[in-house]
């Protein structure tokens, strides 16, 4: 991009689209974007003396790479001041980048471009405030500022400038100088150091003070090597190319110069060379930039150098130059007549070391020799004394180890074991033959005395473990614990014969005792809450409370009892397969009894109604809430799965409960026997269907906090179908779940809509449509009266209960049709002449008027007689449903009695009329009453 740019604004448009995409650009790419705006400041064409070729705008990889070439595509032609490319660099470029990021060769870069299109002001400004930003100036900046003084002929400038920098040269050699000589004398000393190590290594017996003498030796003259090598380099070479010494000598002549090469390379050679990486010198500074400076101002003058002091400085320098090349060759010899003297020294070191190793060598052979024979002798003398002290062994410890150990203190006994089994191994390493009885003999020892120890193991453990009674543990109560220092010593001797094997070589299986003493612990400290938990719930009957469940005690003590042998075994038996086959042998009768409990249970509420699922309810929250997490940390994996299996029938029968009581809601299990009652009264089957679902849902209620999660087992409307046995084996979660919350407001909204139905269809049963009526009625305005009590209003809303009001009300309407054959007769058929009632009437009236009378008569008594066995035990029902039948039949009654009353349609009007308006009312009030 930057190569295509040959004008101010070509370039600018680059360098912004450059700092856009690198913010923090590296000191190459700054150096680059500098010698871009040098080179186009060297332009000094205008657009109209491009070639052809420039003015074409070549593809780009980008439209602002095209946009940039086409700046310069302009008509008419411009020429552009320089002066606008050095604002560019100083605002664009030195400006914008933190000042930080700039070193010296971006700097250097920057004061070319200034020397070479700006005046000298400028240039020493912008030098000056590279050094106050803390940038050590190299060469190329000191060249850069010679540059712009010999542009403006300004010698004395040039001069201070070519002072400073070797003044800086100077200082920075000097410090590097003595640093080096510093490393290379430390060297030296520690190879010396490691030189008399290797001598005390190499030569035992030879002291301290001979290979310190040698090691100092070694290394001064070493040390002293390598820095007078420093010192030869740094007074000579200082270049990585052929310095201007080289040069100066090379006018002498070329022999001369050959010799110095030559000295050069064997100073290389044995001391090695730092060219690449030592600083020029104040000198080699000061020439190059004198140099330069000459080269400059010929250039600027146009070959010459005009200006006499420069011409006099010249030889000046030159005259001082060449003193000091004669004082430095003089040094040099000095230095090679030192390096040879030294190099002689350490030639006869070597000589002299090699002289004192042959001496040496041979003397250290034969110690050492001696040496390995003097131990090997001492080894045998000690091995065989070892032996036979092994093999009297026996003698001494078998009285002890046949008494048995001492229950107050098993350490004497211990060690007697101890010493035993050490003795053992030793005799059998020996591999010798005459050792075999004793050998016999020493483990028939070690396999008594292990017996000993399984005794005493036995009778500790029978000793801390007396059964307890676990009713104890139902409310909050703990497992009485060992006794501390029954544990320890439980523990260790556990710990000692588990690794019998191993130690001695004979296994003692002291599990066997452990799970017998602890099985039988644990079975006599839960036998009789096992058989209370078995018999009592076997013989409930009645309605379940909560909690009561003797099983639910059982389980919460038999958890605490699991978990405290648990903690037992992992305190006793180190070893993790003893104490995993220990566990499971000491929890296996208890386990097994409480398996048949729960068992026994599951199949007593399989077999019944499922009004007695509650104790299973009762059983799988206790089990969830309190037992699993405590079971699943500490059984074994067989186990578990065992109590895991009684768990999943308990939740299946949990499960089929729910689809049982729906069964039994839709009526399905006495279709074939509605056995309904005779006056009309709530319905009561067999098994007592509405009495049970409306009670059923309020204990359900009461334990929604494990029905619900039942229910997400079941999903909507899963009560409806045969539990599957993928439903039985999902895991029950006892957290509260808004969808659990949901499912069961669906199932008793879904429960009491199956009821009506069920009721309904029910009541076809009955012959009298009166009493199916009243059936209904009685059964509706029930069910409407619970769903407005708590607790199942909080699930019915009031549009479910105004829906259940609409069918009351309605059957109370059907049954004022019941007493329409009485209505009917009560009509109004009176003849009106003149606006009266006719007195005398016709015969085919007064025999109109005597049939109603005696239609209604007995339609009445038939009504009456038939309804006064009906029954509503709701008083406020029965009150408003007689209410309204006299609202409709006493003002009828009493206005045709009296419009005929008076008039002749009989001789005998008592005859028909029979009641009065109040005898009438007293009738109706014998109707449905409870005792009826």
């Amino acid at each position: 991009m930057l190569d295509g740019c040959h004008n101010p604004n070509q370039l600018g448009v680059a360098i912004d689209k450059i700092f856009r995409e690198v913010p923090k650009p590296s000191q190459r790419m700054l150096v680059q974007i500098l010698q871009a705006c040098a080179r186009v400041a060297g332009q000094t064409t205008t657009t109209e003396h491009l070639t052809e070729e420039q003015h074409q705008v070549k593809p780009k990889s980008s439209p602002l790479d095209a946009y940039i070439l086409s700046l310069d595509q302009r008509p008419g032609a411009e020429t552009y001041d320089r002066s606008t490319i050095i604002q560019l660099a100083q605002n664009n470029i030195i400006a914008k980048v933190p000042s930080e990021r700039i070193k010296a060769p971006a700097y250097a870069a920057y004061l070319s471009l200034l020397a070479n299109w700006s005046d000298l002001p400028t240039t020493l400004s912008a030098f000056n405030q590279a050094k106050k930003v803390g940038i050590l100036p190299d060469l190329d900046m000191y060249k850069a500022v010679i540059t712009a003084c010999a542009k403006n002929g300004d010698h004395d400038t040039a001069y201070k400038i070519i002072d400073e920098a070797a003044m800086a040269a100077l200082k920075v050699l000097k410090t590097g100088y003595w640093l080096q000589i510093a490393l290379r004398l430390t060297i030296g000393a520690e190879i010396g150091k490691y030189t008399a190590i290797g001598l005390m290594g190499l030569v035992p017996d030879i002291g301290t003070s001979i290979p310190a003498g040698v090691g100092l030796t070694i290394g001064v003259v070493i040390g002293a090597r390598l820095a007078v090598g420093t010192a030869l380099r740094e007074a000579t070479i200082f270049l990585p190319k052929k310095t201007y010494l080289q040069q100066n000598i090379a006018e002498k002549g070329a022999h001369r110069e050959q010799q110095v090469d030559q000295r050069a390379e064997s100073t290389k050679s044995i001391f090695g060379s730092l060219r690449d990486v030592i600083p020029k010198s104040d000198k080699d500074v000061r020439v190059e930039l004198n140099t330069y400076m000459v080269n400059e101002f010929r250039r600027m003058d146009g070959g010459e150098v005009s200006h006499p002091n420069v011409r006099n400085g010249n030889q000046a320098r030159l005259l001082e130059d060449e003193a000091d090349l004669e004082y430095m060759k003089g040094n040099l010899q000095k230095m090679e007549d030192l390096t040879k003297r030294m190099t002689g020294m350490l030639d006869s070191f070597d000589g002299r070391l090699m002289k004192l190793e042959a001496s040496i060598l041979p003397i250290h052979r034969s110690t050492q020799n001696l040496t390995h024979l003097a131990d090997n002798i001492d080894a045998t003398l000690k091995s065989t004394d070892s032996i036979v002290k092994c093999m009297d062994l026996p003698s001494k410890e078998e009285a002890l180890i046949l008494k048995g150990p001492d229950e107050n203190n098993t350490l004497p006994y211990l060690q007697s074991l101890a010493r035993l089994k050490d003795a053992l191994e030793i005799l059998v390493n020996s591999k010798l033959k005459a050792t075999d009885r004793v050998i016999n003999h020493m483990k028939q020892l070690l396999k008594a005395g292990m017996l000993h120890m399984e005794t005493l193991f036995r009778k500790w453990l029978s000793t801390s473990s007396i059964p307890i009674d676990a009713k104890m543990l139902d409310s909050a109560g703990e497992p009485p614990a060992m006794d501390s220092a029954n544990v320890k010593r439980l523990s260790q001797l556990s710990t000692y014969l588990s690794s019998s094997e191993t130690e001695i070589g004979y296994v003692v299986d002291f599990t066997k005792p452990y799970i017998e003493i602890r099985s039988t612990y644990l079975s006599k400290s839960m036998h009789a809450l096992s058989q209370t938990a078995a018999s009592a719930d076997r013989q409930h009957s009645g309605v379940y409370d909560r909690g009561t469940a003797e099983f639910l005690k059982y389980m919460t003590c038999l958890t605490k009892m699991f978990s405290f042998e648990h903690d037992l075994a992992t305190s006793l038996l180190s070893n993790p397969v003893q104490r995993t086959a220990a566990l499971k042998g000491a929890l296996a009768p208890a386990l097994t009894d409480f398996l048949t409990a729960g068992r026994s249970i599951n199949a007593q509420v399989k077999r019944s109604s499922y009004q007695d699922v509650f104790i299973v309810f009762d059983i799988l929250e206790r089990f969830e809430n309190e037992c699993f997490s405590t079971l699943d940390k500490i059984m074994p994996r067989k186990e578990m799965d065992m109590i895991l299996e009684l768990v999943t029938a308990f939740r299946g029968t949990a499960l089929r409960s729910i689809y049982e009581f729906m069964e039994d809601v839709k009526g399905r299990k006495d279709a074939a026997n509605p056995n309904l009652s005779n006056d009309g009264t709530v319905h009561e089957l067999t098994s007592n269907v509405r009495v049970t679902t409306l009670s059923h849902l309020k204990r359900l209620w009461a334990w929604h906090d494990i029905v619900e999660p039942i229910l997400a087992i079941l999903g909507n409307e899963g009560w409806n179908n045969p539990v599957s046995s993928v439903a039985e084996q999902q895991p029950l979660s006892l957290k509260p779940n808004a969808e659990g919350r949901v499912l069961l407001k669906n199932l008793f909204v879904e429960t009491v809509d199956q009821l009506n139905t069920t009721l309904q269809s029910k009541s076809k049963a009955y012959r009298k449509p009166a009493l199916a009526i009243i059936f209904l009625l009685n059964n509706f305005n029930h069910v409407l009266r619970q769903i407005r009590s708590p607790p199942l209003n909080a699930v019915f809303d009031e549009g479910r209960e105004a829906r259940y009001g609409k069918m009351v009300r309605r059957q109370m309407d059907a049954y004022q049709e019941t007493w329409k054959p009485c209505i009917e007769n009560l009509m109004d058929v009176t003849y009106v002449r003149g606006g009266a009632i006719r007195q005398s009437l016709g015969n085919n009236e007064r025999q109109q008027i005597k049939d109603k009378f005696r239609n209604f008569n007995l339609a009445f008594e038939e009504t009456l007689r038939t309804q006064k066995t009906y029954a509503i035990p709701d008083s406020e029902l029965r009150h408003a449903i007689i209410k309204d039948i006299k609202n409709v039949l006493l003002p009828m009654y009493s206005r045709f009695v009296e419009k005929y009353q008076a008039t002749d349609f009989a001789k005998n009007p008592s005859k028909y009329i029979r009641w009065d308006k109040d005898q009438l009312d007293r009738m109706l009030n014998q109707l449905f009453e409870p005792t009826a």
